[in-house]
């Protein structure tokens, strides 16, 4: 309580970090706290709302008149210490405590009353994320920008979220956890937030994508690098803000202006059509390629369906690119650069003949699905003498413990076997169906090894069919992260589709893009005006 906030107070003063947000009564804890850089003045406020007064859980922690705590965050705190702080400094920057814990996007709250969801644990099992929690803190941020922030960044959900361009400034409505130890699997990817100041006020903005492995952040390159921007990129979009990644490059760019000239480029594959549930169906199937996907095009003339969706395992590439999402804890179990489906290297299951039973790979915690959405698994698998060589997905209503519910193989091989696609898909998924784990299986065999490669596993959340325009044509929401798309007919026509799809990103990046690491580099201390 008291003494400990004293304490930490003078621990931070006694090595020069500085710190804001808390103090002996309330108008110590709304101190503004007054930096100098760069020939800039930038005022820190900090807040919270955590209080304990939404169940009247003892004692409130917000500070009063005549008690400690912290800056409670709330529209009169807002008015109190804003407009001074625009008065006495070019930059106003708010760091917030707020949130619903595990929710993945903030709601726009201004004509919906606030509903309060009670905090638990955050190991306790039962824990779903919700969809569409934090009613009326979208409102209450924008009303801070408002009364003049330039900056609102946010943080408790645990969970990383878009960021908003909101009347020319940033709010950055989640950060997610950097130093954590909570096990949720929804809680690993995490972001750094790179802001460039410029004559008047924040003008360019990179998201930075990281990975929490083994409780410490690391970065997040290549692939699952890429997965995590494309999933902040489709909660940015939902907040009608650009955050795009340039080809190549392992961070994504806050757009202020989206009327610039796109860039396109297209590519062409042929799938196959099967019967499946009264249509005529291709397998799911990725759309490579750099850029967001903008328009779909399909050469046949019959009537064409379409759908697309979204990788929510994000990292099941077997590229170890920051993270090792897989239970590797066997001989017979490997990363193996010798053969891949797409990149550098797959997993490997090696079995003798001898290991007496099968050996499973496993992905290190179970994925939260929703069973209001359809579902697709799709994955790549190669063999040489293997016996029932296996992707398999597996269905539970806990996070951990718990009852598998279903267990489903989309595909089984024996022998020898090029790069063969496994997929399936999922329909109408029972209320209880609320956590899936995906698992590589392959059993000894009467040759001397049974061999195994596994790549490119994918859970696709799919969004509702489409209808093809007369163009045989349709547009993607863009920019989002959607990679994955599938096509249907009520006709066979030819028994195949072509599809063309256009991938489209900003001709040329802003002008500053916050990689130059010149610039990143502080010349001088920040400073404290007191």
């Amino acid at each position: 309580m008291a003494d400990g906030m004293n304490e930490t107070q003078s621990v931070l003063n006694g090595i020069n970090i500085l710190w804001g947000g808390a103090g002996n009564n309330d108008v110590e804890a709304r101190r503004v706290t007054h930096l100098s850089y760069g020939g800039k003045s930038i005022s820190v406020i900090a807040m919270s709302n955590r209080t304990g007064h939404y169940n009247n859980y003892q004692p409130f922690l917000d500070a009063g008149r005549n008690r400690p705590g912290f800056a409670l965050w709330n529209r009169t705190a807002i008015e109190t210490q804003i407009p001074p702080a625009v008065e006495s400094s070019d930059i106003v920057m708010l760091q917030v405590h707020c949130g619903s814990e595990y929710s993945r996007y903030p709601r726009d709250g201004d004509n919906e009353l606030p509903v309060r969801y009670e905090e638990v644990p955050p190991d306790e099992e039962y824990i779903i994320f919700e969809m569409v929690p934090d009613s009326g803190e979208v409102a209450l941020r924008h009303y801070a920008v408002d009364m003049g922030a330039d900056l609102v960044i946010c943080h408790h959900p645990h969970i990383i979220h878009g960021v908003e361009i909101y009347n020319g400034k940033l709010i950055a409505h989640s950060l997610g956890n950097f130093l954590f130890d909570l096990s949720m699997n929804e809680t690993m990817p995490s972001m750094l937030l790179e802001i460039h100041v410029g004559a008047d006020s924040v003008d360019a903005a990179i998201v930075r994508p990281m990975y929490i492995f083994d409780w410490v952040p690391v970065p997040a390159t290549g692939g699952l690098g890429r997965a995590i921007l494309d999933y902040l990129t489709h909660y940015s979009r939902l907040l009608d803000t650009y955050l795009i990644r340039m080809p190549g490059e392992d961070v994504a760019t806050v757009f202020w202006d989206t009327t610039l000239t796109r860039y396109a480029e297209t590519s062409v594959d042929t799938f196959q059509f099967a019967q499946s549930g009264g249509y005529y169906q291709t397998r799911p199937f990725r759309m490579y390629g750099e850029g967001y996907i903008s328009q779909l095009e399909f050469d046949e003339a019959t009537d064409i369906q379409v759908r697309w969706g979204r990788d929510i395992l994000l990292w099941a590439n077997m590229e170890n690119e920051g993270a090792q999402p897989w239970d590797l804890n066997s001989n017979y179990e490997f990363y193996d650069d010798s053969y891949s489906h797409e990149g550098s290297q797959s997993i490997q299951l090696s079995v003798p003949s001898n290991a007496g039973d099968n050996y499973v790979t496993l992905f290190r915690r179970r994925v939260q699905i929703d069973p209001a959405f359809a579902y697709s698994v799709l994955g790549w698998m190669r063999t040489e003498a293997s016996n029932d060589a296996e992707f398999q997905v597996r269905f539970f209503d806990q996070r951990s413990e718990g009852n598998q519910l279903a267990q489903d193989i989309p595909l089984s091989l024996d022998g020898d076997n090029p790069w063969t696609p496994a997929y399936n898909d999922y329909y109408d998924l029972p209320n209880n169906y609320r956590y899936i784990n995906v698992r590589l299986s392959d059993y000894p065999s009467s040759a001397n090894v049974s061999r195994a490669w596994y790549d490119e596993l994918a859970f696709i959340e799919w969004q509702e069919w489409q209808d093809v325009n007369f163009s045989n044509q349709i547009e993607l929401p863009y920019p989002s992260g959607y990679r994955f798309a599938q096509v249907r007919s009520t006709e066979q026509g030819s028994g195949r589709v072509v599809v063309t799809w256009t991938r489209e990103w900003p001709f040329e990046p802003p002008a500053w893009n916050g990689i130059v690491e010149e610039e990143a580099i502080p010349v001088e201390p920040f400073h404290r005006i007191d």
